[in-house]
């Protein structure tokens, strides 16, 4: 053990802990006194020569005179942990422990005793007082390999409580509580293992059956989500219970599944989880509503037709965009559904028209799934006016969507626009089809849903947009007349060819693309990775494509961003081997470099303050110049010159990976590299040449390798297409059809229709 030396205190006017260090290897070993800026920055020079960290509480006494509170030795090995319990007692309230698990994921994982986790700890400057059996529990199942991302979920419900494991009826509650409101968490995290593991680890028998009904619970909820379920039907349930547990215990589990209310199990014996079969359900009954009230909303747009405004017409709209228009005017609900080039922007852009000339003081909302297809939207726009009263917004920012629930369902209200334009509908999903009518309410003169049934559905459960389509319940125009590209355009073709239900022959799919005309749709098959790599470059150096990303000339397209999922033509992978060719001056410790090609994917600031306008979710830019730090920044990585959309920006890149702008610390926003993006990422954004990197895939939700995917890959391309990866890979896709989630959204609504109950 070693001896605790005692040593000098300084500086404590503005602390109000301190860092106790036991050095070796130095001449002389003293404590180690700073105040809180201090101790941050220089934490990691200190990790480096000290052997053992204990943290000190500072008091004063009646006189005034400051009291050291020093932990004996022989309480040394406590210390590690008592000694940051006592020392943190500020009666101010600070960040909560979990905020910091997010940003520090990096550090946290490093952590690997109980040592290390209260270095960590102390590091993220953790100023608020904590129960001794909460962090003692967060230690133990922290070192049991439970993910970080499932105890930050699951220990808010418990923060401010002092339970141990021994109490353990209240954590099986609330792990049960957990699978009630959790669903594609659980999916896209990974962490449906994790509900196991954390119930061994709190101490209970996986054989007992109320455990095998929570497991089979999230089971469920992955099962769902992968494959876009709405429910498992019974014989998928069995399947799902028999690969992992016996037949003879099927009985009691399904009765505490029933006891536990984990599940909702209809008449048929579908199996869905709490949350869906919610979601649905209220959906429904909104639709409903809508239906019923069809007759009681009368409006002055309701006489017009789309001849009354062809002077606001910045074009001549054939026979289907004209009927698209009138179903507008005459339905207070309306869908329009269309191919890429079939003018859906257009027909947006002039029912902002129509709809501000005729309520010119009425606000007006454009969503759409994508930030990139909002985008696409917005730039569009040209008109000021009606700009300046529209808001352009994703789904998630339109409901400013904070977790689980939006904000405006959380007792702020309705939203209160009087023209909701959705955009991008096929790929939003029965949850949040529920949560955006929910907040769009009754009050509001005209909806208009637009999206392309034919592209990607929905990555969570439902398929809630071909379902309003097919079931004919509101108005609907079908767009099929291509206006950007002539019908010999072999893009078209090739993007007809794979709509076409016939089943294809892998022999007749190889025949019809070779017939295609190369300089169109041109396929590059190598021989290796590198050949990919090689082609990948040269199309982005060639005329400088790279640095013009506002012009849209040339971007890469693949399926997933994981390489664990679709290895080396993943996203990743893609990008990082372009950015070790590409980029200069790369930043250390960092993707980024001078030249870097980079997407914005979170902008936390709703508004970056002293700039003239707001950075956007899905915008392309480029690094234009990277510097070394100046200054006393000790987080600070480098600073850069980037510039998106014509405009120039002045950021500093810190460990975290974040951005923050013009030393601005609330303006934080997170990148990653753009030279190749996924199809997800990509619907609603157009480029002239697009080169789609298809691969054989691993993605258990076969969706993801369907022919919708290279559908919608593929119509991203305005005039030229070149198909570059596993030629197996991109034939299978083809062959492969979109499989259907279960649901029972469409039977419901032709219930609606025809008005039975």
């Amino acid at each position: 053990m070693k001896k605790i030396v005692k040593g000098k205190l300084e500086n404590l006017n503005e602390a109000k802990w301190e860092l106790g260090c036991v050095f070796e290897g130095q001449k002389q070993k003293e404590w180690v006194s700073c105040d809180k800026n201090y101790f941050s920055n220089h934490l990691e020079y200190l990790k480096t020569i000290a052997n053992e960290f204990v943290v000190f509480s500072i008091e004063q006494n009646k006189e005034g005179k400051e009291i050291k509170s020093v932990t004996q030795e022989s309480e040394f090995e406590d210390a590690k942990l008592n000694s940051f319990l006592e020392c943190v007692t500020y009666n101010k309230k600070f960040e909560s422990l979990f905020d910091f698990m997010d940003s520090y994921k990096m550090e946290y994982d490093k952590s690997k005793s109980n040592e290390s986790f209260l270095v960590w700890l102390m590091k993220n400057k953790i100023k608020h007082t904590y129960s001794k059996t909460l962090v003692e529990n967060l230690i133990y199942l922290q070192n049991k390999n439970i993910d970080l991302k499932l105890l930050y979920e699951m220990f808010p419900v418990i923060e401010n409580a002092s339970r141990s494991f021994e109490e353990k009826d209240f954590y099986l509650q609330t792990v049960i509580d957990f699978l009630k409101k959790q669903t594609m968490f659980l999916f896209w995290e990974g962490l449906s293992d994790d509900i196991s593991n954390l119930l061994q680890a709190i101490g209970f028998e996986v054989e007992e059956p109320v455990i095998i009904a929570i497991i089979l619970t999230s089971q469920l909820i992955n099962e769902c989500e992968s494959l876009g379920h709405v429910f498992l039907s019974r014989e998928q349930f069995l399947d799902l219970y028999l690969k992992t547990f016996p037949m003879e215990k099927f009985d009691e589990v399904i009765e505490q599944i029933i006891e536990k209310d984990l599940l909702y199990i209809d008449d048929e014996f579908n199996c869905y989880s709490k949350l869906y079969f919610g979601y649905e359900s209220k959906l429904v009954n909104r639709i409903k509503i809508y239906k019923e009230q069809e007759g009681y909303y009368n409006d002055y747009l309701d006489s017009k037709s789309a001849k009354d405004y062809e002077e606001l017409f910045t074009k001549k709209f054939n026979d289907e965009q004209i009927e698209a228009i009138d179903n507008f005017l005459k339905n207070r609900i309306s869908i329009i559904s269309g191919g890429a080039g079939t003018g859906k922007t257009e027909l947006i852009k002039t029912i902002l028209d129509i709809f501000n000339f005729e309520y010119p003081r009425e606000k007006m909302s454009v969503s759409a799934f994508s930030a990139m297809a909002k985008n696409n939207i917005s730039d569009r726009v040209e008109d000021y006016l009606v700009k300046s009263k529209t808001d352009f917004n994703t789904i998630h920012k339109l409901l400013d969507w904070k977790g689980l629930k939006p904000k405006v369902l959380k007792g702020e209200g309705y939203l209160n626009y009087k023209l909701y334009i959705i955009d991008e509908a096929s790929m939003i999903d029965v949850r949040m089809y529920q949560y955006l009518f929910e907040a769009i309410g009754n009050n509001f003169v005209r909806l208009v849903i637009i999206g392309d049934k034919n592209q990607l559905p929905a990555i969570g459960a439902g398929n809630v947009f071909e379902d309003l389509i097919e079931s004919k319940i509101f108005k609907t125009t079908v767009l099929k007349i291509n206006n950007r590209q002539n019908n010999n355009s072999d893009i078209l073709r090739l993007a007809n060819y794979i709509l076409d239900e016939s089943k294809k022959t892998k022999e007749e799919v190889v025949q019809f693309l070779s017939d295609l005309n190369p300089e169109e749709v041109e396929f590059f098959y190598p021989t290796n990775y590198l050949e990919v790599i090689n082609r990948c470059e040269l199309e982005y150096i060639k005329e400088d494509n790279w640095k013009n990303p506002d012009e849209k000339l040339f971007q890469i397209v693949a399926n997933v961003n994981e390489v664990e999922t679709d290895a080396l033509f993943s996203t990743k992978a893609l990008n990082f081997y372009l950015e070790n060719r590409i980029v200069k001056e790369r930043i250390e410790n960092s993707a980024f470099g001078k030249e870097s090609r980079i997407l914005l994917t979170n902008n936390v600031s709703k508004f970056i303050s002293k700039l003239s306008f707001e950075l956007t979710n899905g915008q392309i830019g480029i690094v234009e110049k990277v510097g070394p730090i100046i200054g006393d920044n000790n987080n600070a990585i480098a600073e850069f010159d980037f510039n998106f959309s014509n405009k120039k920006f002045f950021g500093i890149l810190k460990k975290d990976q974040k951005v923050y702008l013009n030393h601005q610390n609330k303006c934080k926003v997170s990148l990653q590299s753009a030279y190749a993006l996924t199809t997800h990422k990509l619907q609603g954004a157009e480029f002239e040449t697009i080169m789609y990197c298809p691969s054989q895939g691993h993605e258990k939700r076969s969706n993801f390798h369907s022919k919708r995917m290279v559908y919608t890959a593929i119509t991203r391309a305005r005039q030229k297409l070149i198909i570059s990866g596993d030629r197996d890979g991109f034939i299978n896709q083809i062959c492969t059809p979109y499989v259907r989630g279960n649901s029972k959204f469409l039977e419901l609504l032709n219930k609606i229709k025809s008005g039975s109950k």
